[in-house]
C-alpha cells in the first residue's frame, strides 16, 4: 500500500546499516553506501559525492530506492506487509529475483514482470509471509552450496529473512 512506502525504507536502511559506507571482504557488490551497493550501480549519483568526502542527502539514497526497488516491484499495489516483504528482497537479492520469488509462491508464472495475474494471485494467497520466507531461505542456502566462501554471510541473511519475515507477519492485515 502506497502508505507502507516510508515506514519501509526506514525498515530497509536500518536492515542495511543506516547511512553510512562500508566495504567488506568478498561481497561482490563492492563499496556500499545506505545499502546501495557501488558494483552493480555505478551510476548512483551519490557515488560522485562520496568521492569527494561529502555526503549524500538522505532523500537521495531513499529516491533511489523508491526508484529502483519499490516502484520496481509495484510496492503500492501490494498488500501491506507483503509490500516490504518482497521490497526487501529485492533490495537484498535484486529486482528480477523477488518478483520470481513471489510469483513462484503464490503459483504463477514466475516471469519476473508483476502484472494483474500476480496482484489477483497475491491478493488471494494464503500463508504468503511464510511461503515467501521459505523461498528465501532456500535462496541463500543455494548460493552458499554454489559458492562456499559466502557461508560468512549465511548466519546475516537468514537473521534478515526472520526478522522481515517477523515484522511483514504484524503487518498483514
Amino acid at each position: 500500500m502506497k502508505e507502507n512506502w516510508e515506514k519501509s525504507c526506514d525498515l530497509v536502511l536500518e536492515s542495511e546499516g543506516g547511512y553510512q559506507l562500508t566495504t567488506l571482504v568478498g561481497d561482490s557488490g563492492g563499496q556500499t553506501y545506505a545499502g546501495i551497493a557501488r558494483n552493480p550501480n555505478p551510476q548512483w549519483e551519490g557515488w560522485e559525492l562520496i568521492d569527494k568526502g561529502e555526503t549524500p542527502p538522505k532523500e537521495m539514497v531513499r529516491s533511489f530506492y523508491k526508484a529502483n526497488f519499490w516502484d520496481k516491484v509495484r510496492g503500492d499495489e501490494l498488500p501491506l506487509g507483503i509490500d516490504y516483504l518482497v521490497y526487501d528482497f529485492a533490495v537484498n537479492a535484486g529486482v528480477s529475483r523477488a518478483v520470481k520469488t513471489l510469483q513462484s509462491a503464490v503459483g504463477t508464472n514466475p516471469d519476473g514482470a508483476i502484472g494483474p495475474a500476480t496482484i489477483a494471485a497475491v491478493k488471494s494467497c494464503t500463508n504468503l509471509v511464510e511461503k515467501f520466507s521459505n523461498t528465501k531461505e532456500d535462496f541463500y542456502k543455494g548460493i552458499v552450496g554454489r559458492k562456499p566462501d559466502q557461508v560468512r554471510f549465511i548466519k546475516g541473511w537468514l537473521n534478515r529473512v526472520a526478522h522481515v519475515q517477523s515484522v511483514a507477519d504484524t503487518m498483514v492485515t
